[in-house]
């Protein structure tokens, strides 16, 4: 009897087992909940739902266009002077006097509540003055100074000469338009993200001055003063992006680095005029009086690197910023003067010192 009951026991148990061992496995449902800590906190502080905050640069830049070069030594002077070649020593090519300009950036930005976005506007302006640039033709035995961008009456072909200048201005203006994030990465590095737009107006002219007494069938052998006038206006408008970033040495103290691009459609209106003047009578006529209107797609690249330095005060309702650093520009194949040699790029390098105050 015991050894029945003790059998009916076994079985009983180990049908149980099995049909635990059957029956489905039930998972818990896992919930992916959203942080609710702040990942990357906002640096600028924002009071009452917006936080607004303003800048000012000094720049002192240097504008360069080249492809513009208008005047060259070193160059043979086709057996007129003497008798056989003699080759020459060696020459130059010389271009406007590019050189360092002041100028101003101004900027505002507001910062929103949402997530510690911005919204920020800056506007460039370098209107430098008018740059001179002359030469006198101190040729040696066989040699000459030519006009490398002379073309007279209506050719390409350059015209020895024995004074050469040039004037050179430019008017740039450009406004950016952001919206970014400025936000700690980690508690050292702090980077800003940005898209946005560029709107630029510049205004260049280049006046070409030669004095020649260049013997062929249509100059003759008299004395001809030829001005030259290259003139372009653009006008553009184009996205932009890039990333600010700032490595601090500790609270206050870092190094930053700036990076952007932009693909600018650009509309540009060029004119060109000569003139020759018959120095002994005063006679005038033109030579080249022409323009063009000419659209296309500039790329821009903008870099800057230099130091900075952050502050917070007044419960840290309040932050200032200083910048001190270097900054290049290149807007790519941007020359389109009738005549000169090739097509050039503009650029533009300078120091920068910019303060800001955000609240």
């Amino acid at each position: 009897m015991k050894k029945s009951a003790f059998a009916l026991g076994s079985l009983i148990a180990l049908t149980q087992v099995l049909a635990a061992d059957q029956a489905p496995v039930v998972l818990e449902e896992t919930v992916v909940k959203e942080p609710t800590s702040v990942i990357t906190p906002a640096i600028t502080p924002v009071q009452d739902g917006c936080g607004l905050y303003f800048t000012a640069d000094f720049i002192w830049w240097k504008a360069q266009l080249s492809g513009t070069g208008y005047a060259g030594t070193g160059v043979q002077d086709n057996n007129v002077n003497v008798p056989t070649f003699t080759s020459p020593k060696k020459g130059k090519i010389t271009t406007p006097d590019f050189s360092f300009e002041p100028g101003v950036k101004v900027g505002a930005g507001i910062d929103a509540q949402h997530d510690g976005w911005d919204l920020y506007a800056n506007w460039t302006w370098l209107h430098g003055d008018e740059n001179h640039n002359h030469l006198d033709s101190k040729p040696g035995l066989g040699e000459t100074m030519i006009g490398v961008t002379a073309t007279p009456f209506g050719t390409l072909t350059s015209v020895p000469v024995l004074q050469a200048s040039s004037d050179w201005k430019q008017r740039f203006n450009v406004l950016d338009l952001e919206l970014g994030r400025n936000f700690f990465v980690s508690h050292r590095i702090a980077l800003r993200p940005f898209g946005g737009l560029k709107a630029a107006w510049i205004t260049e002219d280049l006046l070409l001055h030669y004095t020649t007494t260049a013997n062929n069938t249509l100059l003759a052998s008299t004395t001809y003063r030829i001005d030259q006038h290259r003139h372009q206006r653009m006008w553009g408008l184009g996205m932009r992006g890039g990333i600010n970033s700032v490595w601090q040495f500790n609270n206050n103290w870092g190094v930053y680095g700036d990076f952007a691009a932009t693909a600018l459609w650009s509309d540009f209106h060029v004119r060109a005029k000569d003139k020759y003047t018959n120095v002994g009578t005063g006679a005038e006529f033109k030579d080249v009086h022409t323009g063009s209107v000419i659209t296309q797609v500039n790329m821009v690249f903008e870099a800057g690197m230099g130091l900075t330095y952050m502050t917070w005060f007044s419960n840290d309702q309040y932050q200032f910023k200083f910048k001190a650093g270097w900054e290049e520009q290149v807007w790519l194949n941007f020359s389109n003067f009738t005549g000169l040699n090739q097509s050039g790029n503009l650029t533009l390098q300078g120091l920068t010192l910019m303060a800001s105050l955000g609240f």
